[in-house]
């Protein structure tokens, strides 16, 4: 799994997730409480998140259209498995099976 990688100030430290999971999992699952969110971290918002559940450091455009495609993925999951797989059990099932599927034309 390839990330694309910032230099300088831009790029996080494992002590910037500061975002718990069940946060996480909030914000994935209301609305209200993702723009709350954004709010407070602005555009860092997805590459925090994804270095919480990854420990892997993204962009902030590749985090923003990553974190659209697991939330897609989840909701792929939840009609197929009958219930809501969370957003930390889609990304990594999106990450390991789904990026790394053969023939995938999306890559990290």
């Amino acid at each position: 799994m390839q990330a694309e990688r910032q230099t300088g100030s831009e790029v996080l430290q494992p002590e910037d997730c500061k975002i718990p999971l069940d946060k996480i999992e909030a914000i994935a699952a209301d609305p209200q409480t993702r723009r709350d969110f954004e709010e407070v971290f602005g555009s860092r918002l997805y590459p925090i998140i994804f270095n919480c559940l990854t420990n892997e450091t993204f962009d902030v455009d590749h985090a923003r259209l990553l974190w659209d495609e697991v939330n897609e993925h989840m909701g792929y999951l939840a009609q197929t498995l009958g219930k809501n797989p969370g957003i930390t059990f889609a990304t990594m099932d999106y990450f390991a099976n789904w990026l790394s599927a053969p023939g995938s034309r999306k890559t990290v």
